[in-house]
């Protein structure tokens, strides 16, 4: 096995590679894997190539099929990102096996050290017990644990029954008053990027608006992903994006948010489209808006760089003595002499 994966390695055609590498994992069991790995150590000493990614895959798969035996062997290597590929494995193949290990043979460092890999492994395959397990750790750690959870859940479940299962995680947040905290917001963020993904190659635009209005006004949006929304919107059709982010925003406020979100990406995306004289000539109509000084201070933002004059000009014209001063210092710091 071990001259096996050398010639997979080694192979300089990608797809045939590839092919091989898969032959050659499908092969793996308790006899041969460690034999397997000193193909690693060979490329590493002939040629300092460290093929990480095979290697990751190796000991997912060793994971999968040797279980706790290739587990131990990666922790005692101290081989942190091999351990957790490992852990992950042996999660997607017995759950039940990994998490009693976990809870009564790891101790609590490896435990807390560890933990998301066997979540990540668990919402491939268990994902109501993986989102068990994530909310079984305490509050302030939970954040530790979401990265690439969205995409494991994605993977097992699609779009909409991951869409199901973060429904449930917000509905027992709001039960326990924990719908600020981090972990949320960061499972909602990778989420919502998927869904922005979706829309843009299918042209959905309105429907993923439509979406996100649904969760205005929740304390897990990221202003960022109001902001691709409207970016994305506003190159469609720019009157419309304003329309609707007016909407988001005076619930969004209404619901006890501080500040409007979105107007930065809207000036950026519209004056892309359509050029700063026509956004401002849009603009010198909506003095009155009750919004106007933000927008006009994102609007002399975007006209800074190639016109700070004009820019000043429209700084002018905020009211609100601190987001005057926010756009002046802006344009100031953008046109600062270099060097």
């Amino acid at each position: 096995m071990r001259r096996e994966l050398l010639r997979a390695l080694r192979e300089p055609n990608l797809t045939e590679r590839v092919l091989l590498i898969a032959a050659v994992m499908q092969k793996l069991s308790a006899e041969n894997w460690q034999g397997m790995l000193e193909a690693f150590a060979e490329e590493k000493n002939l040629y300092g190539r460290q093929h990480g990614d095979v290697r990751l895959l190796l000991a997912q798969r060793a994971g999968e099929v040797v279980g706790l035996d290739a587990l131990k062997y990666f922790l005692r290597s101290e081989d942190g990102e091999a351990t957790r590929a490992a852990l992950t494995g042996w999660a997607i193949k017995n759950p039940v096996a990994a998490l009693e290990w976990l809870g009564k043979e790891a101790s609590p460092e490896t435990r807390r050290q560890f933990i998301g890999a066997a979540i990540r492994g668990l919402a491939l395959t268990e994902p109501d017990l993986a989102i068990s397990e994530l909310e079984s750790i305490p509050i302030e750690r939970r954040k530790n644990y979401t990265s690439r959870f969205v995409d494991s859940l994605v993977r097992s479940t699609g779009l909409d029954g991951t869409e199901a299962l973060l429904g449930g995680m917000i509905k027992r947040a709001t039960a326990t008053n924990t719908l600020k905290d981090d972990y949320l917001a960061n499972i909602f963020w990778d989420f919502a990027q998927l869904k922005i993904e979706q829309a843009y190659t299918t042209g959905d635009i309105l429907g993923l608006a439509n979406w996100l209005q649904a969760y205005v006004g929740q304390p897990y949006v990221n202003a960022a992903i109001v902001g691709a929304v409207v970016n994305r919107y506003a190159r469609t059709d720019p009157l419309k994006a304003f329309q609707w982010l007016e909407s988001y925003n005076r619930q969004n406020m209404a619901a006890g948010q501080a500040n409007t979100v979105g107007y930065d990406f809207l000036m950026n995306a519209w004056t892309q489209k359509e050029g700063t004289e026509a956004v401002g000539r849009w603009l010198s109509q909506m003095t009155a808006h009750p919004h106007y000084d933000r927008i006009a201070q994102r609007y002399s933002g975007v006209v800074a760089a190639k016109d700070p004059a004009s820019a000043m000009r429209w700084a002018a014209t905020i009211k609100d003595p601190a987001i005057k001063s926010a756009a002046v210092n802006y344009i100031q710091d953008l046109n600062k002499p270099k060097g």
